[in-house]
């Protein structure tokens, strides 16, 4: 029930998802999802953790098998691009719909836990490439928010194209430059 409810946040957002809407798709009353989460909002967050666990399933555990550095910021770009070609979510990025949803609404809990799991996301990248500079395999004088603000960019540009229609232009394009934005950096 609560993978079907991230599927499809995914594609009409938190606030499209109703109880009604979920308890037609996964065939229940109203009653027997509202026995599991007692309001709209307690079913949203426990939206947001599960989409966590399927992105880190999806993104992160299959780079670990990566050392840590360069290697595994190759890793983390390719699993990510892999992530969204293979529509783990049917709405293309949880986090970043989203987080393009709500960023313009009050703070709420729901909104701290979504800005939450992307920014350790973002901290992830940030501390690889910290590693990939102290092990001498990306430039010591990068900036590493910046360079991580540039890889994810390139993540983001995918999913633009995916929105176009042109997703296998749009992850061609991303994962080549992502390579040479990477080449670029690299030291020796």
């Amino acid at each position: 029930m609560l993978d079907r409810a991230v599927q499809l946040s995914s594609r009409c957002g938190l606030h499209g998802l109703t109880i009604g809407q979920l308890a037609d798709a996964v065939r229940m009353s109203k009653g027997g999802i509202c026995a599991h989460f007692k309001t709209k909002e307690d079913l949203q967050m426990a939206v947001v953790e599960r989409a966590a666990q399927t992105f880190s399933q999806a993104v992160i555990q299959p780079a670990l098998s990566h050392p840590a550095g360069l290697s595994r910021l190759h890793a983390l770009a390719e699993a990510w691009f892999v992530y969204l070609q293979a529509g783990v979510f049917e709405g293309g990025c949880f986090f970043s719909n989203v987080l393009f949803e709500l960023e313009d609404l009050p703070e709420t809990a729901l909104l701290t836990a979504v800005r939450s799991h992307y920014r350790q996301y973002l901290a992830y990248l940030e501390g690889q490439t910290e590693i990939a500079q102290r092990q001498g395999e990306l430039d010591g004088q990068l900036n590493a928010a910046c360079f991580v603000q540039e890889f994810h960019a390139l993540q983001l540009s995918a999913l633009s194209f995916r929105a176009l229609g042109m997703l296998e232009l749009g992850l061609h394009g991303a994962r080549q430059n992502t390579q040479a934005m990477l080449a670029r950096h690299r030291t020796g």
